[in-house]
């Protein structure tokens, strides 16, 4: 089943956010010596990471991301592993699946979905998402 893994990322600073946006980009660097020093951790933690389907700023530390991945754990796994090796923290971490549902990840682990782990966020009555902005509108909204 095709799904996306998507997430917030929010960085500690404007300027490390900004590295993130780049090196998660088309423009990101061919090479670490491309890098000034103090990047090239962050750089080497998105080295092998392939370019998401969605990376949009939502403000100066924030940005949005999604990558069309499988539905299985070891890929989110593997980009949760990334994203938090940047110094960013993964917030809203979701699946959204092909039909249109989305489910919460509660926990990350590479060797499979345990019960509890994915949660559904729609509740009764409302209608499933399809497009990008109604998924951000959605990951954006307070709590309750």
């Amino acid at each position: 089943m095709e799904s996306a893994f998507y997430c917030l990322l929010r960085s500690p600073t404007a300027e490390a956010s900004a590295q993130v946006e780049l090196n998660l980009s088309e423009d990101k660097p061919p090479l670490e010596d491309d890098v000034q020093p103090q990047w090239r951790e962050l750089y080497c933690a998105l080295e092998f990471v392939v370019e998401p389907q969605c990376l949009q700023r939502i403000d100066e530390l924030t940005l949005q991301v999604g990558w069309e991945v499988e539905f299985d754990s070891a890929p989110v796994s593997e980009l949760f592993s990334a994203c938090t090796a940047t110094g960013c923290q993964v917030l809203s971490p979701l699946l959204w699946l092909e039909s249109g549902e989305v489910l919460a990840i509660t926990a990350v682990i590479e060797d499979g979905w345990r019960p509890g782990d994915l949660v559904p966020v729609m509740k009764g009555g409302e209608e499933r998402l399809f497009e990008d902005a109604s998924l951000l509108d959605w990951m954006l909204r307070p709590e309750g």
